[in-house]
């Protein structure tokens, strides 16, 4: 099990692993910077601190250490839960680091001296999740007693018990906000909770697998929730509404795969998101909305680390990079890109014409012929999808 966690920055990554060390990786070269050790057991939560200067790791041996990210020293460790260590998260400013334990009680720790500043308890079993709102006042806790719990940062009382899930709560999440909050639990719904209130105010229901993702959009009008073999659905936060589904048949995954960092919402400008799971697939969607309809299309998708081209004719396509046309012409596209300006919205192309025309280049023929077939098929229960699919992006247009 790895758990990872990037710098604010992006230029490092921090990793957890049950062969008890933290390694804290450079992104650009994939070199190890430092090899963290001290834990004496598996280490299951790791995370950079909001400033990136500090990294928080939760293990099994019953403690939370607190590392200096540019040397690799631990600096705290903070001993108190006495059971094992689910959970560690900082608050957004980083000034406090809160950790979870397997007994339900949720420790506060000041980050530059390592005190403990409140005991939350409350929650009768194992939290799951923890995380602070965005303003970092409250901080919301998920349960396998099947409630969410809303604390007070500052005074460690417990504002608000959210009961109404059948089964363990796994999922936790604010809105960007911070005037919701979605919980996900084993019973497979998502509920919308209004945190000044307590109110629920919806109750998402459709999916057929276990829920184990759910996010909010940057702009907070959207939820996506993802199943544990890539069963996803797009939500409406205002109505509740399901917009947008995506099913899959499961014959690329075996059935005990849990998707640990399953996707993650880009841009507050474009509704687009990044779907990946613990096989190596990375797939990038874009969320059109026409009116009142939304359409949901997948841009481009990586599978075990091998790009699979969708619109593999790039006659005529207009303001690739000289990288991206490499890239496109080693994974078997053809034809000329052009220089002329894009005219936005002009091509469209149908999915029959985008495989006629998938060949493999001279250079990459292994590559492409061994890529698997994808297996995700895709519904909406708003909008009756067209047989033409446009494959465009920021970029670049593919034209027939």
């Amino acid at each position: 099990m790895i758990k990872t966690s990037y710098s604010p920055q992006e230029d490092r990554l921090v990793s957890c692993s049950e062969d008890k060390t933290v390694r804290l990786w450079d992104v650009e070269s994939g070199a190890c910077l430092h090899i963290l050790t001290g834990h004496t057991d598996t280490v299951i939560d790791v995370e950079f601190s909001p400033q990136g200067d500090q990294i928080a790791s939760a293990s099994f041996d019953n403690t939370v250490r607190l590392w200096n990210a540019s040397t690799g020293e631990c600096q705290h460790v903070l001993k108190g839960h006495g059971v094992y260590v689910w959970a560690v998260t900082y608050s957004p400013q980083g000034s406090q680091v809160a950790s979870a334990g397997e007994n339900g009680a949720v420790r506060m720790w000041d980050m530059e001296t390592g005190a403990c500043q409140h005991i939350l308890t409350g929650h009768s079993k194992r939290i799951e999740r923890i995380v602070y709102s965005p303003n970092g006042n409250q901080i919301a806790s998920a349960g396998r007693d099947k409630a969410v719990r809303l604390w007070n940062v500052k005074t460690g009382m417990c504002s608000h018990i959210f009961i109404g899930h059948q089964k363990e709560v796994i999922r936790v999440v604010y809105s960007p906000r911070g005037d919701q909050l979605a919980s996900s639990d084993y019973d497979k719904t998502v509920r919308l909770w209004d945190t000044e209130s307590g109110e629920c105010r919806h109750t998402l229901v459709g999916h057929k697998e276990d829920i184990y993702a759910i996010a909010y959009s940057p702009r907070g009008n959207l939820i996506a929730s993802w199943g544990n073999k890539g069963e996803a659905i797009l939500w409406d936060i205002e109505t509740g509404d399901c917009l947008w589904t995506l099913n899959n048949d499961g014959s690329i995954r075996p059935t005990s795969t849990r998707l640990l960092h399953p996707f993650v919402w880009m841009s507050p400008d474009v509704d687009s998101f990044i779907t990946g799971d613990i096989s190596g697939s990375v797939t990038r969607w874009d969320v059109i909305r026409e009116g009142d309809q939304h359409r949901v299309h997948m841009r481009w998708r990586s599978t075990n680390g091998q790009l699979t081209v969708v619109g593999a004719c790039v006659q005529d396509v207009q303001g690739l990079s000289d990288f991206n046309k490499r890239l496109l012409k080693q994974r078997g596209a053809t034809g000329e890109p052009t220089v002329r300006l894009r005219e936005a919205g002009k091509n469209v192309m149908t999915m029959a014409s985008v495989v006629s025309k998938l060949k493999s280049s001279t250079s990459n023929t292994e590559d492409l012929s061994n890529l698997p077939p994808t297996s995700l098929s895709i519904s909406s229960t708003r909008y009756a999808e067209q047989q033409t699919v446009p494959v465009t992006d920021a970029e670049t247009t593919f034209e027939d």
